[in-house]
């Protein structure tokens, strides 16, 4: 048994001997594919280095930025400016344009509008789904962009202690925003300390009140 086991390993040893180049040439090969897929991914990410977002319902809709056919979900891009084209039949064809910046995010949310006379939203759950989606996130900006004035991170502010209350409304139509100030009390000589000392409140918050419609009032005492 001895003899056969050093039979063996010889002829291992044969073996390795009679193909070790090709098993290095092989080995090196594998070695430089996997460092020029490194480098190339690394060379494609500096290259493409912005993040577009798309969600379009309906989910096999022709969606082309730039020329270039995409799907849904996340994708590198280059910087630039690029024309959008969607399309898909039986639906409203949709334009418009995008731009990103270097390292910087673009998003697509689009719930199309179907001409074919198909309820597409309560008769396909994929459709019905991408469209709340696209709807909840665009609402979700929306707010976002009217109630982006600091005044909204501020307010409402009400305190017993210091003598006032300070509430921020946004006129959906005009765009105005009405700051209403309430004194916490119903003398007059103390409502207008409290309310010089309610405007130098949103003074040392970072906001000019001079940006706003003041309202003051007094609704406790009426």
């Amino acid at each position: 048994m001895y003899n056969e086991d050093y039979q063996a390993i010889e002829q291992r040893k044969a073996f390795f001997r009679a193909h070790s180049k090709l098993i290095i040439g092989i080995a090196c090969g594998l070695f430089a594919l996997i460092v020029a897929i490194v480098i190339g991914y690394t060379v494609y990410l500096k290259i493409n280095n912005a993040t577009l977002k798309i969600v379009v319902a309906p989910k096999d809709a022709k969606i082309l930025v730039g020329n270039k056919r995409y799907k849904n979900g996340e994708h590198r891009i280059k910087p630039g400016e690029y024309d959008v084209d969607i399309t898909r039949d039986g639906f409203e064809e949709y334009k418009s344009s995008i731009s990103v910046e270097k390292d910087g995010y673009a998003e697509i949310y689009l719930c199309m509008d179907n001409n074919d006379g198909v309820n597409w939203y309560d008769n396909n759950e994929d459709y019905a789904r991408l469209c709340d989606e696209a709807y909840d996130h665009l609402y979700d900006q929306e707010m976002k962009e009217k109630y982006s004035d600091k005044i909204f991170s501020i307010t409402p502010f009400h305190s017993y202690d210091k003598g006032f209350n300070i509430d921020a409304q946004l006129n959906d139509e005009t765009g105005e925003i009405v700051v209403s100030i309430e004194a916490l009390s119903c003398k007059p000589a103390r409502i207008e300390g409290l309310n010089q000392n309610a405007l130098e409140w949103l003074r040392k918050a970072g906001v000019n009140p001079d940006d706003y419609t003041i309202k003051f009032t007094n609704e406790g005492c009426n």
